[in-house]
């Protein structure tokens, strides 16, 4: 009986970790808008001016250990896709000296990454977990909402952004 109510425990908790876009009540829907503040010197960005281009949040930390393992599927799907125009923002709520250290540390991410420290761009994204995963379409509509990281996020991901770069 013990190890039945472990198991249960155990499977809830993936299944709440592990959330999915058919779950999500963004899905659909027309994107927030949020203005983002890059980690390096610029001007912030806001999602309504990146409307026509396909968008990938990633919602990180560097603390997350999850965040970092699913960070080379942002890189693969930026390498592949960046150049026919997909647009990848690593958005976090953390202060910016710990970001900048982590971007030092890990050349090896090529997408822009961005600071959200009043987490007003969480709050619109309903992330309740670390990493989340949000595609938005070129018409401005959440097309895949994922939480967590997992034995098939990967595959989720680049299907999702596939699909999304597919739909002209």
């Amino acid at each position: 009986m013990v190890r039945f109510l472990r198991a249960s425990i155990g499977l809830g908790i993936v299944i709440a970790v592990l959330g999915c876009s058919e779950n999500n009540p963004l899905v659909g829907k027309d994107a927030p808008d949020v203005k983002l503040a890059p980690i390096k010197a610029g001007g912030d960005v806001s999602l309504k001016d990146l409307k026509g281009k396909v968008v990938l949040l990633d919602f990180w930390a560097t603390w997350c250990g999850p965040c970092r393992q699913l960070m080379p599927t942002i890189v693969d799907m930026k390498s592949k896709y960046g150049p026919k125009g997909l647009e990848v923002l690593g958005v976090t709520a953390e202060d910016r000296a710990p970001v900048l250290q982590f971007r030092r540390e890990h050349p090896e991410v090529n997408y822009d990454l961005y600071l959200d420290p009043a987490g007003i761009a969480n709050t619109l994204y309903k992330v309740e977990g670390l990493p989340t995963t949000v595609i938005i379409g070129r018409d401005g509509k959440v097309v895949f909402w994922d939480a967590g990281f997992g034995g098939d996020s990967h595959r989720k991901i680049a299907d999702a952004v596939a699909a999304a770069m597919a739909n002209g």
